[in-house]
């Protein structure tokens, strides 16, 4: 007997969470005994949770190994991100359109407090990545297109470390705060154009710093490899 979908659905959410805040990070594996006593749930929708994960591109399921996090490539971060930029290019050019008055006040509302706290010199990045995700999710929900929302949802998210990164640099928060004034100009005045392309421009920018960091830890590893 299959297991409960939401049972499943509950041991995916729990398991692509820890994925994405870094709790398993790349490379480790995910042993179903260990998840389900984790969990306190059976193996079973473990093993079905995996599977929507596997699918997803977030897991990986070697033969006679079972199923690790995947690591990140290079190649990875630019497929990614280049999917990122369209769908998301296409979320803002929707909410360009479709987004309701309160919902264009809470976008910039939140646009606001992330600005202010970049300019302030902000220590805790952890809150910069909270309002940064909350001012991408409330453009994605005003598309008002629940499809492109779910396939939104089921591409893979960066790992947190580079993430971290990426905040944790003036440079990159400065460049991220002038996009996310572009973005909501763009949408406010109703231009769908050109959100689209302020979005795919903004996104496109963090792939390339994403980029950069993988390569520049790449040539570390084998810097330190030939060091010993």
């Amino acid at each position: 007997m299959r297991p409960a979908r939401a049972k499943v659905q509950d041991v995916y959410r729990a398991l692509q969470r820890g994925i994405q805040e870094g709790r398993y990070a790349g490379g480790t594996r995910l042993k179903e005994m260990d998840l389900a006593a984790e969990l306190g749930v059976s193996r079973t929708p473990i093993r079905e949770a995996i599977r929507l994960l596997e699918r997803d591109g977030v897991v990986e399921v070697i033969p006679n190994r079972g199923a690790a996090v995947r690591s990140w490539s290079v190649e990875d971060v630019e497929d990614v991100y280049a999917l990122r930029a369209i769908i998301e290019g296409f979320c803002a050019s929707l909410a360009a359109t479709r987004m309701e008055p309160s919902g264009i006040s809470h976008l910039v509302e939140i646009n606001d407090e992330l600005s202010r706290r970049i300019r302030s010199g902000e220590t805790d990045v952890e809150a910069l990545i909270r309002l940064n995700a909350a001012f991408h999710h409330a453009i994605v929900e005003g598309s008002g297109s629940h499809r492109v929302t779910d396939v939104l949802q089921q591409t893979t998210e960066i790992p947190p470390p580079l993430k971290r990164l990426f905040w944790e640099s003036s440079r990159s928060r400065e460049v991220a705060d002038v996009y996310h004034h572009e973005i909501m100009q763009a949408i406010r005045a109703h231009d769908a154009v050109r959100a689209e392309a302020v979005m795919r421009s903004h996104v496109f920018a963090i792939k390339d710093f994403y980029v950069e960091q993988q390569r520049a830890m790449h040539i570390q590893r084998i810097v330190s490899g030939q060091g010993r």
